[in-house]
């Protein structure tokens, strides 16, 4: 039993939000219909504005509560189809199936924005769709991201206690983490693909499930590698990992990609294996970049190729022209690992203070011209264990700023502070606030007295509004010179979400103190060719002093190339 919601039901303006409230949400009325259902479906008839939107909110009523969702404004435009797996239920929601409510939110960035016309003129429950993808937590978000990326429909189920039931309308069935999986759920998969059915695998070590797919399950085996490399393609797949299962091919199945050892070598051992029953990824799903897009379109179109509805090059994975940054433009990228060549393009890099190569390489780094400016990536206020510093102890203080100067002094053009702030969620107030502030300010003061010449600069959040929550007042910093520029981290894939927060930044602060960030294998994104141009294009016309990509990777080493037109320099 599903039930269909009434059309052209809500459309907002800038009237819909009451005073200083950054909602505005309507109720819909749902009634039944006789179908199976596992998704919500949505008609945007016209896109929810990014600029002045920040995000949609589903609300379905089911029982005594509430099931929830949240959605990125950029999403909101044509159909939506979300699962009924993506909803979050309170302690006494029903099922989602059971709902009589859809409640549609808008929410505005902030009092002063206006969003223009935004209507959703038809909402109801979707068929189960022909792909599914079974468990929670990060494996499963990153292949669902994947699949929203390639344009395909699918489905969330639970990742253990798999029924018949669950798997009836499924054609695909992709298992982010099979290390969790239990016999019984081994016997429904086995039996799913009896049937017919396509299991693709992750990180399994289930001899069973390894030979319904006519494989053979490998050994867990540690270690240390640093991404895929595409057999067919030879594009690579950042992917760092200290631990592996590699399946062994059987006798009609063929290797996809096989590993990079922890210096990028290519290496024979199978990191994809498919089989015409399936494919096995020796470990779990690797971030949303362009490649691993590719590589999924590739597994999908040998089990099931009329499900894909996107050209094979991708959404975002097009070819634009190349852009030609103005003189003085600093194109600049983060570097957690050792750089022994950087690709043309960058004029700066920020590296790891903490790593243990990052004295050797410092000296003759910054001062040879022909490579990028080294600046020393500080981490400030949290360890490698997630525990937080208070920023008013003196001797926190005292360790950073003895710290920053030996960097400066051993040769690195400038420090890069990071994780300047308080944790999330910690009390926000002008208390904190003031204490972080003099903490950079601290830090600016040794780093100058220790060499004149050196640059600060800071990694910061990424509009003052979500900056202010904690206690990371870079404003303040800019106005008083205590930074030379910061980073203000607009990691997302939407250029228009880029622009609307690039804007928000500038209302604060000058352009020309700004590199902003762009994520191109960021956690939060991992943005392709023609979204990063139009990111890196936004920068460009807004003024700003750079921009500064995270991070330097395989992807990255892929695209400058082909997103920058010529070397840069600080």
């Amino acid at each position: 039993m599903i039930r269909l919601a009434a059309a052209a039901f809500l459309s907002i303006a800038a009237s819909s939000f009451a005073g200083d409230q950054d909602r505005t949400f309507a109720d819909v009325p749902l009634s039944a219909v006789a179908e199976p259902a596992a998704a919500v479906s949505v008609v945007f008839s016209a896109p929810a504005p990014v600029s002045s939107v920040r995000a949609v909110t589903f609300h379905l009523h089911s029982g005594d509560g509430w099931l929830a969702t949240e959605i990125p404004a950029a999403r909101a435009r044509g159909v939506l189809r979300v699962p009924f797996g993506a909803f979050v239920p309170d302690g006494s929601a029903g099922p989602a199936s059971s709902a009589d409510v859809l409640r549609v939110s808008f929410w505005r960035r902030s009092p002063e924005s206006a969003p223009p016309p935004v209507a959703v003129s038809s909402a109801s429950f979707a068929p189960p769709a022909a792909v599914a993808v079974a468990g929670t937590g990060l494996p499963a978000d990153r292949c669902a991201r994947i699949l929203d990326k390639i344009g395909v429909a699918f489905d969330r189920l639970p990742a253990t206690g798999l029924t018949a039931a669950d798997l009836g309308s499924v054609r695909v069935l992709f298992l982010p983490d099979a290390s969790t999986l239990v016999s019984r759920d081994v016997s429904a998969v086995r039996a799913f693909v009896k049937r017919g059915g396509r299991a693709v695998v992750f990180y399994g070590s289930s001899a069973g499930l390894s030979s319904a797919l006519g494989l053979r399950p490998g050994a867990w085996e540690g270690g240390s590698w640093s991404g895929l490399l595409v057999s067919s393609s030879g594009r690579r797949i950042p992917h760092e990992t200290e631990n592996r299962i590699c399946p062994r091919p059987g006798p009609d199945s063929r290797v996809l990609a096989v590993w990079l050892d922890s210096e990028g070598r290519e290496t024979s051992a199978p990191a994809v294996v498919l089989s015409p029953r399936g494919a096995w990824f020796a470990h779990v799903p690797p971030r949303a970049y362009p490649a691993a897009c590719d590589l999924f379109r590739s597994v999908i179109s040998a089990l099931a190729g009329d499900l894909l509805t996107v050209s094979e090059s991708g959404p975002d994975d097009r070819q634009p022209s190349p852009v030609a940054p103005p003189a003085g433009f600093l194109v600049a990228a983060w570097a957690s690992a050792p750089v022994k060549s950087a690709p043309d393009g960058l004029g700066a890099l920020f590296v790891r203070a903490t790593a243990p190569w990052f004295g050797e390489s410092a000296g003759s780094s910054a001062q040879d011209g022909a490579r990028p400016a080294l600046h020393a990536w500080l981490p400030c206020l949290v360890d490698d264990a997630g525990e937080w510093a208070d920023p008013a102890d003196p001797a926190v203080r005292d360790r950073l700023c003895k710290a920053a100067a030996r960097l400066v002094r051993t040769g690195a053009a400038g420090v890069h502070l990071d994780y300047v702030r308080t944790a999330v969620g910690a009390p926000a107030g002008e208390g904190a606030a003031s204490a972080v502030t003099e903490l950079v300010r601290a830090v600016s003061r040794a780093v100058r007295e220790a060499s004149p010449g050196a640059m600060v600069s800071a990694a910061v959040f990424p509009t003052p509004a979500e900056a202010a929550s904690v206690n990371q007042d870079w404003p303040a910093w800019v106005r008083e010179g205590l930074v030379d520029f910061v980073s203000p981290m607009i990691y997302c894939d939407d250029p228009e979400t880029f622009r609307a927060k690039l804007a928000a930044c500038i209302a604060v602060a000058p352009a020309s103190s700004l590199l902003p960030g762009i994520g191109t294998g960021a956690d939060e994104s991992q943005t392709g060719l023609s979204a990063a141009a139009a990111q890196l294009s936004a920068c460009i016309s807004s003024g700003c002093r750079g921009a500064a990509f995270f991070a330097l990777d395989y992807s990255l080493s892929e695209l400058l190339p082909s997103l920058v037109s010529r070397p840069q320099t600080p």
